[in-house]
């Protein structure tokens, strides 16, 4: 049982330098590797809100709104006041031009960084299964 854990917590020790590393990708652009994603998840949905957002990725809804605050400083996101609410606080998140071309760059690196390594398709299924019940317990 040791051995199990001492493993599983190696593993986990791995996953997060992998992290580091995108991570260190990203600072270029100046946003985190979280900021990225977060830009990503917009990207493949028009006119998301943050509330949206906090909900589907199970983020603060505080997490969000700097995070969103952020990527709207850099002009990777336009803010767009929500025509079907009368309620003008409500705004709809979608990607500009510069933030496409940042996705496009860094999925590049990504890709570039990545391509040598090789995750059998089953042990990356395992690996997600086991982090989503971690998550839920």
């Amino acid at each position: 049982m040791v051995d199990q854990t001492m493993n599983f917590f190696e593993k986990l020790q791995q996953l997060d330098n992998v992290r580091r590393t995108l991570n260190e990708l990203t600072v270029a652009y100046e946003i985190s590797f979280d900021q990225f994603m977060l830009l990503k998840r917009i990207s493949l949905e028009k006119h998301i809100t943050p509330t949206a957002l906090s909900d589907e990725l199970k983020i603060s809804r505080p997490a969000v709104s700097r995070k969103v605050n952020q990527l709207y400083r850099n002009e990777y996101l336009k803010k767009i006041h929500s025509f079907v609410s009368e309620d003008q606080r409500i705004v709809e998140l979608e990607v500009s031009n510069k933030g496409k071309t940042i996705i496009e760059e860094l999925d590049k690196r990504f890709n570039e960084k990545t391509a040598n390594i090789a995750y059998p398709t089953e042990q990356v299924i395992q690996i997600i299964e086991l982090l989503e019940k971690i998550l839920i317990d």
